[in-house]
């Protein structure tokens, strides 16, 4: 409507068009905004060459107003002309010398005394050529401009998107392995416990499994540092191709992985912590054609039971209401809660080591029996 309304050439105009689109970039999708931009292009061409055609359409410029009995035309500048030359005109017939027989020429588009259909038509046809000069000047050398302005754009927020997503991949995996690091498996237990969209079956009990290698030491002093990254990948791709897709693994330092596991009771953490042990200590290393190596590891299992994630959760949402704390503090809010979870998980595999490595120790077993301490789940 505001373009029906307000004629063609202003609401094409290069800054506001290509500003217009740019801002829009930077704040919806780029694709969506690309398609809405060219489609208004296309809009703007066929528009423009209505006339043309034999197609009229409504436009302020054409809509005239009635001033002292003579009809005016609203577009300024023709305005503004036609009094400057009516002026001109009656101070040349009073300086003339025959005053009396001057003829009363005045600027065609004002209703006067002299005003033949024949230059009206004349006229008509002069300013119609001139719009359509400009217009197709406009259209040939000032949207080429425009489309690749936004085009280039367009290009630059992927190569700025590409690199934020690649930072943002390097700030969240282990180099060396390929998997979550500390940062991102923390951030990703965050997400899990309490997102906003966890859904009321999913809220079951959370499971976490830290297991170190054994010995690992001793592998890099016999065989070297370049071995023992062989020996940190081989595991990483081993538990993450063991682990169903809603388990996540990490590096969380060193030779030791932290497992998250969601929706995971503490009997069934300890059957895949049993499994995976397992699977370590049969897993084969070869280093070369001849040489191979094997190792094994210990685990400890830990476990967030559903009424705690239940009512965690609920005081989660209360106090970010209450506080109104914003989504990026929101993390720091259940830092001490996770760490609670995961030191719970570090004591079992405490244990683990004193009984002899290369086993699986139960956090709820040690609490069960006072070897340990039950920590107090709370939010920071």
């Amino acid at each position: 409507m505001i373009t029906l309304l307000m004629g063609y050439s202003s609401l094409i105009a290069g800054a506001s068009l290509v500003g217009g689109t740019m801002l829009a970039m930077l704040l919806m999708d780029r694709r969506i905004v690309w398609y809405g931009f060219m489609s208004y292009i296309s809009f703007i061409v066929i528009f423009a060459l209505f006339p043309y055609f034999g197609i009229n359409s409504p436009s302020l410029r054409k809509l005239p107003i009635r001033i002292e009995h003579s009809t005016l035309t609203t577009f300024p500048s023709f305005y503004k002309a036609s009094i400057n030359v009516n002026a001109i005109h009656e101070q040349l017939v009073q300086m003339s010398p025959d005053f009396d027989n001057a003829g009363d020429i005045r600027v065609i588009g004002i209703k006067n005394q002299y005003n033949p259909s024949a230059e009206l038509d004349s006229s008509v046809v002069l300013q119609r050529d001139n719009i359509l000069f400009w217009r197709l000047t406009y259209i040939y050398f000032a949207l080429p401009k425009a489309i690749i302005i936004v085009f280039l754009f367009r290009i630059l927020l992927s190569i700025i998107e590409h690199n934020k997503r690649e930072i943002q991949y390097n700030a969240d995996h282990d180099a060396l392995t390929g998997i979550k690091n500390r940062r991102g498996i923390l951030s990703w237990i965050h997400q899990a416990l309490f997102n906003s969209s966890y859904r009321q079956e999913e809220r079951q009990d959370f499971s976490v499994i830290l297991l170190d290698l054994d010995y690992f030491k001793a592998v890099n002093d016999t065989y070297g540092h370049y071995v023992g990254d062989q020996v940190l990948q081989h595991i990483a791709e081993l538990l993450s191709k063991a682990l169903v897709r809603r388990h996540v693994v990490s590096r969380y330092g060193g030779e030791e992985f932290l497992l998250a596991l969601p929706q995971t009771t503490h009997t069934a953490a300890l059957l895949i912590a049993e499994a995976l042990r397992k699977e370590i200590e049969a897993h084969m290393i070869y280093l070369d054609e001849v040489a191979s190596l094997q190792v094994t590891a210990s685990f400890g299992v830990a476990t967030l039971p559903r009424r705690e994630v239940v009512a965690l959760q609920a005081t989660y949402r209360e106090t970010l209401v209450a506080d109104k704390i914003k989504t990026l503090k929101s993390a720091q809010l259940t830092e001490k809660l996770i760490y609670s979870l995961i030191d719970l998980a570090d004591a079992a595999l405490y244990k683990a080591k004193h009984k002899g490595r290369n086993c699986v120790a139960s956090a709820d077993q040690l609490i069960t029996t006072n070897q340990i301490e039950k920590p107090d789940f709370e939010l920071a």
